[in-house]
C-alpha cells in the first residue's frame, strides 16, 4: 500500500480568533492533508503551510470547498443537531495531488516532499466565534523520497483590472520553473486568453470552458472562470509551462472593472531530473 493514511499531533492554540499551528514530522511525501472539525467553511479566514520559512499554501475554507466541488471530489461539512451538538464533523482538504488523475504517476504528482531537518508548520486562521470547538488533522502519505523535485504551490494572486471589457494581467510570478494546474478567476470574466511571446494558448468563453469541464466530470463554480489545463486527467502531463521570453500574459473579457482575485494550484521545479 502506497499512500498510507496517519494521524497527525495535535494543534497548539486552538481557540475561537485564535491562530491554531503544529509542527509536521518531516521524512514523508504528503499527497494531502485533512482537516477534521466543527468550523465551517466562513469560519476558517486561512490555512497556512509553511515549508522552510515559504509560504507555500494560503487558502480559506472556502477556497478549498470550492476547489474540492470543482474536482467532482465528496465534500463533508460538519453538522449538528437543534441542540447546537456536532452530530458530524466537517473534512476540509489541503490538496498537494489530485487522487482522481488518470494514472498514479499524475495521482502522486505535486506531493509535498520533505526533508530531515526541514521545518514545516501548518496554520489554520480561525474566526471570532463561540461554543465548542474542535480541530485535528489527518495526512495521507507516500513514501519518503531522496530530493525533491517540484513544491506545490496553493496561492492567490491579485488582477488588477481597470475597465469593463479587455484586461491585460502581466504581474504573475511566470518562470520556467512555474507549471499552472488550475486557476481560479473569481468575477465577471466572459472570456479568457493566455498568451506567451505573443503566440496564445489558450481562448475559450466562459461558456464553452463549462461546457467541457462539464463533459469531463468537473463541476463548474458560480462566480468563477476555471483555467484548467489538466481537467482531462493528465495532471503532470498538461501542466500549463509559465515560462517565456518576452511576456506572459492572461488577458480576461470582464463584465465590471473590479479586481480579480486568481486562485492558483501550481508546482515549481527545484530541482532538476537525474541529479543526485
Amino acid at each position: 500500500m502506497l499512500l498510507v493514511p496517519k494521524r497527525l499531533n495535535g494543534f497548539n492554540g486552538v481557540g475561537w480568533g485564535s491562530k491554531a499551528s503544529m509542527s509536521l514530522p518531516t521524512g514523508p511525501t504528503y499527497n494531502e492533508i485533512q482537516l477534521v472539525t466543527s468550523l465551517r467553511p466562513e469560519q476558517i479566514r486561512q490555512v497556512n503551510v509553511v515549508l522552510n520559512g515559504d509560504n507555500i499554501v494560503q487558502v480559506s475554507g472556502e477556497q478549498l470547498v470550492m476547489m474540492e466541488q470543482y474536482k467532482g471530489h465528496y465534500v463533508q461539512e460538519a453538522s449538528f443537531d437543534g441542540s447546537g451538538n456536532l452530530t458530524k464533523s466537517g473534512i476540509f482538504v489541503i490538496p498537494f495531488t489530485n487522487p482522481t488523475a488518470k494514472n498514479q504517476t499524475g495521482a502522486y504528482f505535486g506531493g509535498l516532499v520533505t526533508l530531515q531537518g526541514e521545518n514545516i508548520t501548518l496554520e489554520v486562521e480561525i474566526e471570532n466565534g463561540s461554543g465548542a470547538l474542535s480541530l485535528e488533522a489527518i495526512s495521507y502519505q507516500a513514501p519518503a523520497q531522496e530530493k525533491r523535485i517540484f513544491v506545490p504551490r496553493i496561492k492567490t494572486h491579485i488582477f488588477q483590472a481597470n475597465a469593463t471589457g479587455w484586461n491585460d494581467f502581466t504581474t504573475f510570478p511566470a518562470s520556467a520553473d512555474v507549471s499552472i494546474r488550475r486557476a481560479y478567476f473569481k468575477g465577471s470574466v466572459n472570456r479568457l486568453i493566455v498568451e506567451r511571446d505573443s503566440v496564445v494558448l489558450f481562448d475559450v468563453t466562459k461558456v464553452a470552458q463549462e461546457f467541457q469541464q462539464s463533459r469531463v466530470d468537473r463541476v463548474p463554480q458560480s462566480g468563477y472562470f476555471v483555467l484548467d489545463p489538466t481537467m482531462y486527467g493528465f495532471e503532470q502531463a498538461d501542466v500549463l509551462n509559465t515560462g517565456y521570453r518576452s511576456e506572459f500574459v492572461f488577458r480576461a473579457e470582464l463584465e465590471n472593472a473590479a479586481s480579480v482575485p486568481i486562485l492558483v494550484e501550481s508546482v515549481k521545479q527545484v530541482e532538476p531530473f537525474g541529479k543526485g
